[in-house]
């Protein structure tokens, strides 16, 4: 039987029919099998053939059919087959390399990356890859006074039930709405 070492911050990221996908702060990803009562180390050999190298596993969203993980090594791409990719190339982050990107949230035709540097906004293209990004916007607490945003690290995003997006910092909230176009 595999364990999640004792001193890890643990979290239950996604449930799925079939299996609990698990991530930790240093100790990697794990998936628990619902039908076996098992779990697996996401580094090893799996059911599901999912192969993830990442030391740290901090959040998922699901963007096209695909699993898009927020990893301390950038954000990666697990494919409904397990095949694992890069799902924003460090060029798309220009000298923020490297990168921990710890929170993801969907919103539109856009994914917002929380990480350790600020805040990146990622447009997707209309191709029907999950990886196709056209352009980023990178904000970060440079530019407080015009966005409101003063801290670079955020580890929380959530949507609420209007689209709009709460970004979590260590000083505060920071909400943006779409449509409303104002920030808090």
């Amino acid at each position: 039987n595999i364990r999640i070492p004792q001193r890890e911050r643990v979290r239950v990221l996604f449930d799925e029919v079939n299996r609990i996908w698990i991530g930790t702060s240093d100790g990697g990803a794990y998936l628990f099998s619902k039908e076996e009562s098992r779990l697996y180390n996401a580094s090893k050999v799996n059911p599901w053939g999912i192969n993830i190298t990442a030391s740290s596993l901090f959040d998922i969203e699901v963007v096209k059919g695909e699993y898009w993980l927020a990893t301390d090594e950038g954000i990666k791409v697990v494919s409904a087959s397990g095949n694992v990719s890069v799902a924003v190339h460090q060029a798309h982050f220009s000298e923020h390399e490297p990168l921990k990107v710890v929170s993801l949230q969907k919103l539109n035709s856009t994914v917002w990356a929380g990480t350790d540097k600020g805040l990146f906004i990622l447009e997707l293209t209309s191709a029907n890859q999950a990886n196709s990004v056209s352009d980023v916007i990178h904000v970060n607490s440079e530019y407080g006074e015009i966005t409101g945003l003063t801290q670079e690290f955020i580890p929380s995003i959530f949507k609420d039930s209007t689209d709009g997006l709460w970004l979590g910092t260590y000083q505060g909230l920071f909400r943006y709405h779409p449509d409303k176009r104002n920030q808090k």
